[in-house]
């Protein structure tokens, strides 16, 4: 990467001030105002099943953990979809543990075509380094957005903290973002775990495979999440912690190489973390998160505790959220009005909740 694009990268050894920093904040701030303006959108995740054949040893569903298991049913997972459709939501992201089972298989695309039919516009699936088939099943039932994170792209620690599964596939997992897109996604989001190697290794390679995607498939839109490790059910911290500064130096230099790039930013990160990069870098957040199978419609089930995948930070509500960010000029957007009227929901239809 040329250094006229970013001093501050982590892979960039050269010595750096807080006050370089703040000079390409502010060069961060202004890109991503000018390519996205004051909206910042807003997605919800909606997790189908906990049971996993992956041993990750940092994650709440790694196979060997002896916690509560919980797939939805049909009915379950209709049930959280009309709740998060009724509370405005329009991009929901669907995620499941990796199984390779058919019926289970089944019961994904049957998930991705229940949003389809109740009305969500965007429709982002995070299911794995699943098959070839599978990703033609899922696009056909209206998925839009295939969600891959490689975890860390240095080989001996992926080794280490994948032990068991298809996962532990380094070279099938890395591949299966290609295989999406040829597949027909035009939507990619990629991302690393902070936490799981050096940043400054991760972030290069992230880079060039961004990049690789960028000159080879130029009708592809991809975007960026690189959530931090956080507290899971059976799981174990990472080698390398990755830092406030190194993590907010990282994102601002994406922001600064790929301008027109969207990134994404979880409720793993505390509230003045988020409100702070949302300023800066961010275009699209999760709100309102719950990391368990059927956390939506049944919030007070006592089960929820152990069915997570990890902890959340930010349990503000999509209000409240909304309410910090119009203090710094910004709105929260969970839908395209000009696709709502296109569908005729406000003129009667009776396929909308």
């Amino acid at each position: 990467m040329s250094k006229t694009v970013s001093t501050l990268f982590p892979f960039d050894k050269d010595p750096f001030s807080l006050e370089q920093m703040e000079q390409e904040a502010d060069q961060a701030r202004l890109l991503t105002l000018e390519r996205f303006g004051k909206s910042k959108g807003v997605y919800i995740p909606l997790y189908i099943s906990n049971f996993c054949e992956n041993s990750c040893t940092y994650c709440g569903f790694n196979k060997n953990n002896t916690h509560l298991r919980k797939t939805l049913l049909p009915k379950e997972i209709e049930q959280e979809l009309l709740y998060i459709y009724k509370r405005g939501y329009r991009h929901v992201l669907l995620v499941a543990g990796e199984v390779n089972n058919e019926k289970y298989h089944k019961l994904l695309v049957e998930s991705v075509a229940l949003a389809t039919r109740i009305g969500m516009q965007a429709i982002s699936v995070e299911f794995g380094s699943i098959s070839d088939q599978l990703m033609l099943e899922l696009l056909n039932a209206g998925a839009d957005c295939f969600v891959l994170y490689q975890e860390t792209y240095h080989q001996e620690q992926y080794k280490k903290y994948h032990t068991a599964g298809r996962k532990s596939d380094y070279h099938y997992r890395i591949h299966s973002i290609e295989r999406a897109i040829k597949a027909g996604f035009k939507k990619v989001t990629l991302g690393i775990l902070g936490g799981l190697a050096p940043i400054d290794y991760d972030a290069k390679a992230l880079f060039e495979h961004l990049s690789f995607i960028k000159q080879n498939y130029w009708d592809v839109q991809f975007s960026l999440s690189i959530p931090r490790i956080n507290s899971a059910e059976g799981g174990i911290a990472g080698d390398f912690p990755l830092s406030d500064i190194d993590f907010t130096r990282t994102l601002i230099a994406f922001r600064l190489c790929f301008p027109e790039m969207p990134i994404l930013l979880s409720t793993r990160e505390r509230p003045e973390m988020r409100d702070g990069l949302l300023r800066i870098c961010i275009t699209h957040l999760s709100v309102e998160s719950m990391t368990a199978p059927g956390g939506y419609s049944n919030s007070n089930d006592c089960a929820h505790e152990e069915l997570k995948q990890f902890n959340i930070s930010d349990h503000r509500s999509f209000a409240e959220m909304a309410a910090s960010l119009a203090r710094f000029g910004f709105d929260l957007h969970t839908k395209d009005w000009q696709m709502e009227l296109n569908k005729g929901v406000f003129l009667g239809n009776s396929n909308h909740p």
